[in-house]
């Protein structure tokens, strides 16, 4: 029964909670869930009653959509493309040691679960006091415009590795015409001319420059298929669908 609480509490907030990380960021989210797990930990640690570990073990469930989904891509962004690969094998190899450490502590070192529990609760201590130290993801920031916030991220990044901050924010930002640069790159005579509405800013490209854009400057995939055109960025778990017209070609984002 403790173990169906668990599960309970992680699908119940599964489908939702994550979303408010997209909405509000991801820092502050996770910040909060993880000072609420501590917190989880010393009721866990000290309850008699079984309600209130049932209820204890429930809650847990339910923080860990913000642990895991939220905890895993706020680590992303963080990381440069060429870590995240090693970074998600570390993460999980770490994951299923849990398990391996786990059962033979169980097996071999002792039966009484306070001891194993109060491990976790001092990596939850530790976690909660490296956060304040963690900066707003920069890649999120930047997504929703806050340029001088992504600034100061990247320099908190910099000074960690020891590195001298180049910001550039013409990179991110509109220029003079209101419209966002693009690369140039030659383009085949068999592209279409396709219009892309950001928010208020109309982009006239072709379809060879709109890949070269969402996926340099966004970090996504662009594929085509039947009904329309799909764009996926699978760095911050989002999805924009772009439709076409019935007499110019178009695309539009859809949030």
């Amino acid at each position: 029964m403790i173990g169906a609480c668990f599960f309970l509490g992680w699908t119940c907030t599964l489908l939702w909670l994550p979303a408010i990380a997209d909405r509000r960021g991801r820092k502050n989210i996770f910040w909060l869930a993880m000072f609420a797990q501590l917190c989880l930990f010393v009721g866990l640690l000290t309850t008699r009653n079984l309600i209130v570990m049932l209820f204890i073990m429930f809650s847990f469930g339910g923080l860990s959509a913000v642990r895991v989904g939220v905890g895993y891509v706020y680590l992303m962004e963080m990381l440069p493309r060429s870590k995240q690969t090693s970074v998600t094998s570390g993460w999980n190899t770490q994951e299923a040691l849990i398990y391996v450490f786990a059962t033979i502590y169980f097996w071999k070192i002792s039966r009484h679960w306070f001891w194993f529990v109060l491990i976790g609760f001092v990596w939850q201590i530790l976690s909660c006091v490296l956060l304040f130290w963690m900066p707003e993801s920069p890649r999120y920031l930047i997504t929703v415009g806050k340029l001088e916030e992504a600034r100061k991220a990247f320099s908190v990044i910099a000074r960690f590795n020891r590195k001298k901050l180049e910001w550039d924010p013409k990179r991110f930002s509109p220029n003079e015409s209101g419209e966002k640069e693009v690369p140039a790159k030659s383009t085949s005579q068999s592209d279409s001319n396709l219009q892309l509405s950001v928010g208020n800013l109309p982009l006239n490209l072709t379809e060879q420059q709109m890949r070269q854009w969402l996926e340099q400057e966004i970090g996504g995939e662009l594929s085509r298929d039947v009904v329309g055109v799909e764009f996926t960025n699978n760095d911050i778990a989002s999805t924009c669908t772009f439709k076409f017209g019935d007499s110019t070609p178009h695309f539009q984002i859809y949030q």
